[in-house]
């Protein structure tokens, strides 16, 4: 069985704009009717304008948002008592999808050594605490449905350095590192690390307008961007065919 074959909860995080947007647009024109999307992300105006868009061409599932973070990361007490009201439209259901997609580049105008350790931890907070514990809150909500697949947004440079890109490379290492070993800890969990190419988000122009080192700043500026429908489309081709080995990394330019 598919895992869009029946009703399905899909959770996306980072929901308001850039991949994430795109992400939650191509998502629901394959859940079957009577599924629920909760949009997560930190601006409510943005959830609330993706909302009534897919709203209006997806009328037969229902869509969530929530917006409550705080400054520094998740409000996760919030987040529970969100899921917890909501509890009817999430009962019935047999799958799960959540996908991790929040996430930020921090800032790539200072090297390693011009870090301290207030920016470090606020980077930490909002790229790694926040989705572990939302990564907790789900997973344990949704414990007794029978299909879950959780899919992390990754990156090349989760396996390469950058100059300039310090805490980004590092944040996107431990998150793979950390859904490894969720996917041996839950077998019965299928578990994905998806690395959507480079795409001309707000993090592509920062790193192409900030950085620091010139060959980076001129590598991305010359770099033509992958379309983020593509991308989201090879995700759902991916999840589709689930021939991926849980805990995997796999790149847009694998397949």
């Amino acid at each position: 069985m598919g895992i869009f074959d029946l009703p399905i909860c899909a959770i996306v995080t980072g929901a308001n704009r850039g991949f994430g947007r795109e992400l939650c647009s191509v998502i629901s024109s394959e859940l079957p009717a009577s599924s629920t999307l909760v949009l997560l992300g930190r601006n409510r105006d943005a959830l609330e304008s993706v909302k009534k868009e897919l709203a209006s061409y997806t009328p037969s599932i229902n869509i969530l948002t929530f917006h409550n973070f705080e400054c520094n990361g998740l409000d996760t007490q919030s987040l529970q008592q969100f899921f917890d009201e909501h509890d009817n439209l999430f009962k019935d259901l047999s799958s799960l999808l959540l996908i991790h997609n929040a996430g930020s580049v921090g800032d790539p105008s200072q090297s390693c050594v011009d870090l301290g350790l207030p920016q470090v931890t606020d980077y930490m907070n909002i790229n790694f605490n926040s989705m572990v514990a939302t990564n907790s809150i789900v997973l344990n909500k949704f414990a007794s449905c029978k299909h879950k697949t959780v899919i992390n947004l990754s990156s090349l440079l989760a396996l390469q350095p950058s100059k300039s890109l310090s805490l980004y490379c590092s944040c996107k290492a431990a998150r793979d590192m950390f859904f490894k070993i969720l996917a041996i800890e839950q077998p019965l969990c299928r578990v994905l690390s998806y690395a959507p190419g480079p795409m001309e988000t707000t993090m592509f122009n920062q790193i192409k307008n900030e950085s620091f080192d010139d060959e980076l700043k001129k590598m991305f500026q010359d770099m033509v961007p992958v379309n983020m429908t593509d991308s989201a489309k090879k995700l759902m081709a991916l999840l589709k065919e689930d021939k991926f080995t849980s805990g995997d990394h796999v790149d847009y330019f694998d397949f």
